[in-house]
């Protein structure tokens, strides 16, 4: 897949209101079906921490593995005796082994309540001896460093407590390096038993369909009651109640909810308060699937979810399911076990749901070519047996076949012929041979690359495939605020599908296609949008089957980028089931509205960014890049449904209705005769920016200044809340209405109903009341940490509370900030010791109240290119040796080195001088030149770890050529290619063993209009290949900051630099 887009703006929120009113709503309470009675929560065993510990159904407690020594770890924090984690000696865990006396016969659940000094913003774990490991991982805890007290409570399931753990139980870890480890310090630990949980929502599946279908939402505690809200997706509630537990359980009846997307809040108290939050779905019956829309799915990786996960596929609609049946099944040569591989039981399970499934033949065995992707005359026939068994075991059920996936990438091929088009040919020409039959699907390819295909293509390899597909993403250059429209490798699709249909008429399948919602990707709600707009312009562009990547989020760290393409989230966090993302409605509902209808060409209403798709004679999709109110030219009403399904009606006044537009898709059934861009007499406002839990004031106007009739009386509704608006010829007038607040930060839709013609649209950006931040303060000499407190409430001053600060090992509090006038900002530089230093990278965070702000910092002057005072960075001592494929660096003469980046007004000027024993840079391509000996650094405009800037990567190279310098990702509005304006240096010493580097980049190239005064991100590898010719060529790399060398590209872990003076 594509490299890994930069930081996502602000989170996006979505509104669906229900297909009733809100004050209609009834959620009632059903009774569940009885369970074994649950054990009340009782103290069972208590560990008082401090210099004389005290244990009751504990036989003891240590911190560490290597100093378990109490004495060392004692504390007083806020006049609390405790037991602290520290760096020298390296204590990051503690550990508890709980009297065997004191567990219930037949325990499998406890609670532990740790009371803990929250002194930095890391991540706390609790691992404990479990049925399946000693170190069963209970659902994490991010600490926020607000230097109070806390307490929290970790529930552990199907516990074994054997001391197994190292001798424990169970053990507290603090996540977290011994040069960042923050004081933090436990003063008591209690663990409880109980057979029900604090609270879980145990439902299995979270998407409904509308009818016989529709729920129970179903709960498990040990508490008597629990109190739920339903809200819209913005956090405003639609309706609470309290649900009495009985035996343990309790349900939540949701059949009286029309089509949408929900959220659920669940509160029980079992002596502390617990909250689960969730989203839930409902969707209308499906009237019939549609062969275009696909999904893929990991057959196997989910055991016991995967019936959930396969009834919910069948509920979004998807009609195929594409997931890999692996070669190694292959123990004995010949003899193929499929029963063996997940996709056995997952494509006969999906068969029963009506759903067919796409095998995916790949990718190795070890009984052919060394283990490694088949390319000899041996391996490839091989393969081509082993696809044929496939067939022949899967004839019921299925005809498609992927042969191999992304062979053109390393990331799958690592075989001895390498990744090129012939290589390719060769195993697809032999597959056919042995599946004559069966419609191969093919090449399955890593992007769209235009260069590769045609020599795919020319060889003849179409002959060879029944159905040509390729798997494309956003390309590295495209950012999150890049629309679907205008991404690189949809254009290049389009090219894709013209040359397949030069050479063969064929069906052209997208097989991979997804918006992640990992931290520096795509919000859940622009994976919604863009769903459907993604999935109707691949159509318009000549797709005959769209496959989504992929169903279900497939980890659980939200930075990384492959955990998070799914449309459902994982169960954790005491939700039991798979709950949907906005996206899996949105796909439910397009499928809906489009299936069995016959897209046709896109409709012109007088502006490039509304986008107006007719499917079949009566129903449409619009959206428009950038907001847009249309005038729809009908004698009828108008259904509109917007993206979660909810269906209002539109009647026109004097043949036309108004509809506001913005990147959420909506959809109009009836007979429409024109569409265009309209200067509308009506208009809706709010806020640029509002608070969370203050209510929000919405106006509508109406423009009677100029030509057009208006009704003198328009009803108003915005959010469930009504008015009238009136309306006097010659004048503008207005009404504002105060719709419930939100919980949620981001941007809030707000939609209004004008009238019976017009549905109108506009946006508040809704944050925090007030917000931390903490900055490096960069100079050539000493350093400090920047913190400023915004007050964002518009109209109340802020007295906050004492400011705890850390950078590294080295803490503060600013004790009195002093009260903060309403939207308004306070500053103050805290000077960090002598010893803090330059270009080293440091774990920070800073802590007002609730707010708080973390992540990772350094000081890293840029000084100017005509006055350099401080000593170049060593990478041998700064930098970090990143291995691939288990490469070596054997020491300071194998890769080494020192580098400089200065500046001028015109370029940023980085200036290398690489000790390397053997110079390999046998590339012709300079888009090539990272898999052999070659820089790279990657700038990131804004500061590592938010989320407004933009990312750019450069290189440069001594290629057979000369020296070269090249942009992988280019600054918005220009493409990759040559650096332009760079000037480029590189020379070899043989005799030395060095490679002396200048690159001079113009500001301009790196995205800048001149040079930066503020703080931006660095980072840089520099690459060793010191044999070989393959693809990537490359041992490995050493590194001075993080983030570039493996996808996804990550500017959090970039180092923060300034320019100075």
């Amino acid at each position: 897949m594509s490299g890994a887009p930069p930081r996502k703006p602000l989170t996006r929120l979505r509104r669906t209101l229900t297909a009733f009113a809100v004050a209609a709503l009834a959620a009632t309470l059903i009774q569940a079906p009885a369970a074994a009675p649950a054990h009340a929560l009782a103290a069972r065993a208590t560990a008082v921490l401090g210099a004389q510990p005290t244990y009751e159904g504990i036989e003891r407690a240590w911190p560490g593995d290597r100093d378990k020594d109490p004495a060392h770890a004692v504390r007083e924090k806020a006049g609390r005796s405790c037991w602290t984690m520290s760096g020298d000696p390296y204590n990051r865990y503690l550990y508890v082994d709980v009297a065997a006396g004191a567990v219930p016969a037949g325990a499998k659940r406890a609670v532990v309540t740790v009371d803990y000094f929250d002194a930095g913003a890391v991540g706390m774990n609790l691992q404990y001896d479990s049925r399946s490991s000693a170190f069963t991982g209970a659902t994490g805890l991010a600490l926020k460093g607000t230097g109070t007290w806390r307490s929290h409570q970790f529930e552990l399931g199907d516990i074994r407590f054997a001391d197994r753990a190292n001798g424990a139980d169970f053990r507290l870890d603090v996540q977290a390096t011994a040069e960042n480890m923050p004081p933090v310090c436990f003063s008591r630990i209690s663990v409880e038993f109980t057979d029900a949980p604090l609270l879980d929502i145990t439902s299995r599946r979270l998407l409904f369909t509308q009818g016989a279908d529709q729920g129970p939402i179903t709960f498990a505690s040990a508490a008597s009651r629990i109190g739920w809200t339903v809200g819209d997706p913005n956090g405003v509630p639609l309706k609470s109640g309290t649900a009495q537990v009985t035996d343990g359980r309790a349900a939540l009846d949701i059949k009286d909810l029309g089509p949408g997307y929900y959220t659920l809040t669940a509160t029980a108290d079992s002596g502390a308060p617990v909250t689960r939050t969730t989203s839930f779905g409902v969707v209308a019956p499906l009237p019939a699937k549609d062969p275009y829309y696909a999904v893929a799915m990991h057959y196997g990786w989910q055991p016991g979810w995967e019936d959930a996960l396969i009834d919910s596929a069948a509920t979004v609609g998807w009609s195929e399911v594409r997931s890999d049946v692996n070669w190694a099944m292959e123990k004995q040569k010949g003899v193929y076990d499929f029963g063996s591989y997940p996709l056995d039981a997952g494509l006969k399970n999906a068969a029963k749901r009506g759903i067919r499934t796409m095998p995916i033949l790949g990718y190795r065995n070890p009984l052919y070519d060394g283990g490694k992707t088949p390319s000899t005359p041996e391996g490839l026939a091989a393969f081509a047996r082993f696809g044929a068994a496939a067939a022949a075991a899967y004839a019921p059920y299925t005809n498609d076949f992927s042969v191999y996936n992304e062979y053109n990438s390393t990331g799958f091929n690592d075989g001895a012929c390498g990744i090129t088009a012939k290589c390719y040919y060769d195993m697809v020409k032999a597959v056919k041979q042995a599946m004559p039959d069966a419609n191969l699907v093919g090449p399955t390819s890593a992007g769209t690359q235009l260069a590769w295909h045609d020599d795919f293509i020319a060889r003849g390899g179409l002959d060879h495939l029944d159905t040509f597909s390729v798997n494309y993403y956003s390309s590295t250059g495209d950012s999150p605020s890049t629309p679907p429209e205008e991404i690189k490798a949809l254009g290049e699709f389009t090219q894709l599908v013209k040359k397949v249909e030069a050479r063969k008429k064929m069906p052209v399948w997208v097989t991979e296609n997804g918006w992640p919602t990992h931290t520096a990707g795509w919000t859940e709600a622009q994976q919604a949008d863009y769903l459907i707009r993604a999935q109707t312009l691949a159509r318009a562009a000549g797709a005959d089957k769209f496959f989504w990547y992929d169903v279900l989020d497939d980890g659980d760290k939200p930075g990384e980028r492959e955990h998070r393409f799914g449309q459902f989230r994982r169960a954790g966090g005491g939700v039991q089931g798979l709950a949907p993302k906005p996206s899996a409605v949105s796909n439910a509902v397009l499928i809906r509205q489009t299936a069995g209808k016959r897209l046709g060409a896109r409709q012109d209403a007088g502006d490039p960014a509304v986008h107006v798709y007719p499917y079949g004679t009566t129903t449409r999709s619009l959206w428009a890049t950038s907001p847009r109110t249309i005038s729809v030219r009908t004698d009828r009403p108008l259904a509109l449904t917007d993206q979660f399904g909810r269906r209002s009606t539109l009647t026109p006044t004097a043949g036309r209705i108004t509809l506001g537009l913005d990147g959420s898709p909506v959809f109009l059934e009836g007979p429409v005769t024109g569409v265009a861009v309209t200067d509308s007499p009506l208009s809706l406002s709010t806020a640029a920016q509002s608070v969370t839990g203050a209510d929000l004031k919405v106006t509508v106007t109406a423009d009677r200044t100029r030509a057009g009739a208006l009704p003198r009386r328009l009803p108003v509704t915005v959010d469930g809340v009504r008015g009238t608006l009136t309306t006097r010829p010659g004048t503008k007038t207005s009404l504002t209405l105060t719709v419930p607040a939100t919980g949620q930060t981001g941007v809030r839709d707000v939609d209004a109903s004008v009238g019976r013609p017009a549905r109108l649209r506009t946006t508040t950006k809704v944050v925090d009341p007030y917000t931390v931040t903490g900055r490096p303060d960069i100079r050539r000499n000493g350093a400090g940490l920047t913190v400023r407190l915004t007050n964002n409430d518009p109209e109340r001053a802020l007295a906050p509370a004492p400011v705890g600060w850390r950078v590294g090992s080295w803490t503060g509090t600013v004790a009195d900030p002093g009260p903060v006038p309403a939207g308004k900002s306070s500053e103050w530089t805290v000077e960090l010791p002598a010893d803090a230093q330059q270009f080293t990278s440091y774990a920070y965070s800073v802590t007002a109240g609730d707010a708080t702000d973390s992540g990772s910092l350094s000081f890293s002057p840029v000084e100017p290119a005509a006055g350099t005072t401080l000593a170049p960075v060593d990478l041998g001592s700064r930098g970090e040796w990143a291995s691939l494929r288990g490469g070596t660096r054997s020491g300071p003469d194998d890769l080494s080195g020192t580098i400089r980046y200065t500046h001028t007004d015109k370029d940023l000027i980085l200036d290398a001088v690489i000790k390397d024993d053997v110079h390999n840079a046998g590339r012709t391509d300079p888009s090539a030149a990272w898999q052999v000996d070659s820089l790279q650094y990657d700038l990131y405009s804004g500061f590592p770890g938010t989320t407004d800037g933009n990312r750019v990567e450069v290189g440069a190279a001594l290629l057979p050529s000369g020296p070269v310098a090249y942009t992988w990702t280019p600054p918005p509005g220009q493409q990759a290619g040559p650096t332009p304006g760079a000037d480029v240096s590189v020379v070899r010493d043989g005799t030395a063993g060095t490679t002396t580097y200048r690159l001079a980049v113009p500001w301009t190239s790196l995205g800048f209009d001149r040079a930066p005064t503020g703080t931006f991100g660095l980072s840089f590898l520099v690459n060793d290949a010191d044999a070989g010719t393959a693809t990537d060529a490359r041992d490995g790399y050493l590194q001075w900051g993080a983030g570039v060398g493996a996808a996804p590209k990550n500017p959090a872990r970039f180092r923060s630099v300034r320019l100075v003076r």
